[in-house]
């Protein structure tokens, strides 16, 4: 509710529609209802009133017994449009279009034709950029859950499974743990194939050298995403040096982190670092996170206009990737006035196998 009384504080509005669709997370944000389901639920909140929530008859008794909305059955599409008609009387309307594609917002433009619809898209988004005690938690609570998780590799390279074997285990061993969902497609890529960032894991054998694995655990719909590189054998003294190198990326970029830094400033301080060994920072240093993997605010990039706000939470993942390997370091990270906190913990340094 507190959030509801926050987005009309900087909306004019007196009434917010919000649809529920399989990619949109506003409607989880607002009901703390399950993503995965409630597709084509509608959120109705009114200024100073119960929120009301339509849905279908198949959710309807999974719900019903909630007392912070009033839940109403939809059982025939008429009789709804009737009903929301005579629910809505305001003159100007919100409408979350973030999500929305254009038949559906043309379903609701011709259904309130003399009314004004607004798109409080942006207002919802700027809304959560800023987590509160709960999010945090939940966040923290996925991120303890993917730093377990990565204790299982060592096991899984020594028992010689496939990449997408050592994915299958690490999704089961998570959601054993209480992850719902996992936030993301798990990477595990080794040898040569750790030089994809975004690889997709494949039948072979956990290969000698670089070994990346980027998991992230949800719960209670919120994200953890992180990435360790492991070696399998005995790394070279180049490969040593490479390693520390994204490691210094990372603590000095990790370094400026606090209220009001420039999110400018971090990305290009890591990839200052990384030019000293001739390696190019080939994505951005980090992402938003939180009901998405990559989430509100923008990225953490050369072109990031924005200063970082207190209660902020974002990844920062510098890497290196060539034809041969590819190294990836990547926590989670809560700006704080002053500093920051890791959001889940796993050590950082070179682990060899």
């Amino acid at each position: 509710m507190d959030k509801i009384k926050q987005l009309f504080k900087q909306a004019d509005l007196d009434c917010i529609i919000i649809r529920k669709n399989p990619l949109d997370v506003n409607f989880s944000y607002f009901t703390k209802l399950p993503l995965d389901y409630f597709d084509n639920a509608l959120l109705v909140l009114k200024r100073n009133e119960k929120p009301i929530i339509f849905v279908s008859s198949l959710e309807y008794k999974w719900l019903a017994g909630r007392k912070d909305f009033d839940v109403r059955e939809v059982k025939k599409r008429e009789e709804f449009r009737k009903e929301l008609k005579k629910e809505i009387s305001y003159k100007k309307i919100g409408l979350d279009k973030s999500e929305l594609n254009y038949k559906i917002v043309g379903r609701f433009e011709r259904l309130f034709k003399n009314k004004n619809i607004v798109n409080v898209g942006k207002e919802i988004e700027k809304l959560r950029e800023i987590k509160d005690k709960d999010e945090i938690g939940c966040i923290r609570k996925a991120g303890n859950i993917t730093s377990k998780a990565f204790r299982l590799i060592p096991k899984l390279v020594e028992d010689r499974l496939s990449e997408k074997e050592c994915v299958l285990e690490l999704e089961y061993f998570m959601k054993k743990q209480g992850s719902e969902t996992l936030a993301f497609p798990p990477i595990v890529a080794s040898g040569k194939n750790a030089g994809i960032p975004h690889f997709i894991p494949s039948d072979k054998k956990i290969q000698n050298g670089f070994l990346m694995v980027d998991i992230g655990a949800r719960y209670k719909n919120y994200c953890s995403d992180m990435s360790r590189t492991f070696f399998v054998g005995k790394p070279a003294n180049s490969d040593k040096k490479d390693y520390e190198l994204v490691q210094e990326a990372k603590n000095s970029a990790e370094s400026l982190l606090k209220e009001g830094i420039s999110a400018k400033k971090i990305h290009n301080q890591a990839e200052k670092i990384l030019k000293k060994g001739n390696y190019p920072l080939v994505h951005a240093l980090g992402h938003g996170l939180g009901l998405k993997a990559h989430d509100v605010p923008a990225r953490l990039n050369s072109k990031a206009n924005f200063k970082l706000k207190e209660n902020m939470v974002f990844t920062i993942e510098p890497g290196i990737y060539d034809s041969k390997k590819g190294i990836r370091i990547e926590d989670v990270v809560l700006i704080k006035k002053k500093g920051f906190e890791y959001l889940g913990n796993f050590p950082r340094e070179l682990i060899e196998i």
